[in-house]
């Protein structure tokens, strides 16, 4: 906006808005979050954001705790998924800090990263596919969200399509076989998180060496 001066300066120097988002995992923007300041981390903008507020007061409509397939039937909430901006929480899963890894904690953050591709490539197909987004956006505040919803929901229902729907899957494809580490991020968010948090994320680490484990990632820890 004019007369904004660093209000929206990211960590390269540009002015720019957040598109936060909770996408699914065949690549759906299930929730949105459009027009916060680039110069905050996306742990800080969902922490503040609508969407952020409802998980953080258990005012999301999600399916009930389950086990983990057979492992140990102790009921497990669904969780988000997350990177190192992030807050462990009770519905946000984060990988485990670098100073703190071993081999099944290592085997988590391969899996936790491999999942949140997903996400990634919803994001990375979104500028591939409106070229808007290929070069800054000359336009208003109100102009640039309106851009950003209309994309977001044309994106949504071209996945109806096949063909978007196999060009996303490859797209997928690609991404992981290429780059499967840890990606570094600008911001970390806040290491701190409740007993229940860590016991959530404890069973999924369990879950992933076990028996939700899968033959090739041991090659990638």
């Amino acid at each position: 906006p004019p007369h904004a001066g660093s209000t929206f300066y990211n960590f390269k120097g540009q002015h720019s808005i957040v598109l936060l988002a909770v996408v699914s995992a065949s690549y759906k923007f299930l929730m949105v979050d459009i027009g916060a300041q680039g110069r905050h981390n996306d742990g800080r903008i969902f922490k503040e954001s609508n969407m952020g507020q409802r998980f953080h007061n258990k005012q999301m409509d999600l399916p009930p705790p389950c086990p983990l397939s057979n492992f140990r039937n102790i009921p497990i909430p669904y969780m988000l998924v997350g990177d190192a901006a992030f807050q462990l929480t009770e519905y946000m899963l984060r990988p485990y800090p670098v100073n703190q890894l071993n081999r099944s904690r290592r085997i988590f953050n391969y899996r936790l990263s491999r999942a949140r591709r997903i996400s990634e490539n919803a994001f990375s197909f979104l500028v591939n596919i409106w070229r808007i987004y290929r070069k800054p956006i000359n336009a208003s505040l109100k102009t640039t969200e309106s851009i950003i919803k209309a994309t977001v929901c044309l994106h949504n229902f071209l996945l109806s399509t096949r063909q978007y729907r196999d060009m996303a899957d490859d797209t997928c494809r690609n991404v992981i076989q290429e780059n499967t580490a840890i990606r570094n991020v600008s911001n970390i968010g806040s290491n701190t998180h409740s007993q229940l948090a860590a016991s959530i994320r404890n069973e999924f680490c369990e879950y992933f060496v076990q028996e939700g484990s899968v033959p090739w990632q041991e090659m990638y820890i």
